[in-house]
Order: C-alpha cells, then structure tokens, then sequence
C-alpha cells in the first residue's frame, strides 16, 4: 500500500467571487506554504484549484481517494461556517461533493476530510491514473451560524490511496524450485 497526498499546482477560474489571501497572487501557491492562508467572510464565494498528479506504476491500483481542508472560523468565538468541498473533474463537474462545519476551534487550524472514495462515480469503477491526473477542487462557504466571521484555510489536499502488487522475480531460471 502506498499513500500520496497530492498537493494544488494551479489556479483555475471560481464559479463566484475569489478569496483573499495572506501573500502573493495565487491561492494554490498559498495553500503550500504552512505559514499562509486564503480567507473570505461571505457565502457563494468560491476558488478552484488544480492538481500536481502522481504517476502510478503499471500494475498499482488505487484504492481511494480523499479531499481535506485545513482551516478554523476567525473573527467570532461561537460561529461555525459550512464549507462545501467538490472534487472534480477536469471540465469543473463534480466526482463528489462533501460538507463541513468549520469551527473556530480555538483559532487553530483543525483538519476536515471527506470520506474515503473507493469507486469513481463517474464510471462506478476504480479510479484510475486519467482521472487522477485531472483532479480539481472546488472549495465554497455556504452558510454561516450569525455574526460576521472569516474562513480562514490553510491548505487543500487530495490523499490517494493505492495497493501496489507484490512481483516476484527471480535473477535466473536456476532459482526455481517447483
């Protein structure tokens, strides 16, 4: 088994509005460097990212694939947010979506992941090395509990989860024991 956490590469064009940012000018940038965030306080705001893929060997399988965020509620002690996460194709349309209330926790960034996806919903099959290389995420507030709080987000991940087959060779015909 093997795990890959596939990390934003690129920025493509929201569906409404765009987040603001910490530093610099790109938030899949952004979303790779630990010390820096996206932030927004108002609903139907969006961003979509892209993907750096990972090359699959010949015979590895993947098993799953799963999207996080890493993020808190700012500017409120008690307020929540909901925070819808699309996993996409490559043309913006949904594989899965998944929704998270985001708490202030403490102000500190707490970890919302997906569940598991074993099947690709679009082909009801495993998924495969195409899909994978083409993965966007879409990521969206949609509501707030009351007052004016901020999600504040930190990073945006896809882990993928592969079973790579164990090939038995042998160095030549002479170490074969039948």
């Amino acid at each position: 088994m093997a795990t890959y956490t596939l990390v934003p590469n690129e920025d493509h064009s929201p569906d409404a509005g765009t987040w603001s940012l910490s530093t610099g000018s790109d938030i899949f940038d952004v979303l790779n460097q630990s010390s820096h965030y996206v932030h927004h306080n108002t609903t139907a705001q969006d961003f979509r990212v892209g993907f750096l893929s990972q090359a699959l060997g010949a015979t590895e399988t993947v098993d799953s694939i799963q999207c996080c965020i890493t993020a808190h509620v700012g500017n409120s002690r008690t307020d929540t947010a909901a925070v819808l996460i699309a996993v996409e194709k490559g043309n913006n349309a949904d594989y899965f979506t998944d929704t998270h209330t985001v708490t202030v926790n403490g102000g500190n960034p707490a970890t919302y992941c997906s569940a598991a996806e074993t099947v690709n919903p679009a082909t009801s099959a495993a998924w495969d090395q195409g899909a994978i290389d083409a993965l966007r995420m879409d990521v969206e507030i949609t509501s707030f509990s009351g007052g004016s709080p901020t999600v504040v987000l930190y990073e945006a991940y896809i882990t993928v989860v592969t079973t790579i087959p164990v090939q038995t060779t042998y160095p030549s015909d002479d170490q074969v024991i039948l």
